[in-house]
């Protein structure tokens, strides 16, 4: 899936799993909780989550802090 799908600022796309499929309904399991600690976290569907793969994250939160210290 191309970023520009998910980074559209005048077209809200809906939310698709970033290998390009949406069978199975999208995982909201911890999706929150990586959402606290990165700016960017891609949907993943439950067959990608079956076969053993996880959200693409990217952008932590906690990097000016780490530069800091």
């Amino acid at each position: 899936m191309e970023v520009s799908y998910y980074s559209a600022a005048l077209v809200k796309f809906p939310p698709v799993c970033y290998c390009g499929k949406d069978e199975g309904g999208l995982v909201t399991e911890g999706v929150a909780e990586l959402k606290s600690s990165y700016g960017v976290v891609r949907p993943l569907c439950c067959i990608c989550q079956s076969k053993g793969k996880t959200n693409k994250v990217s952008h932590p939160n906690n990097v000016k802090r780490r530069r800091v210290e």
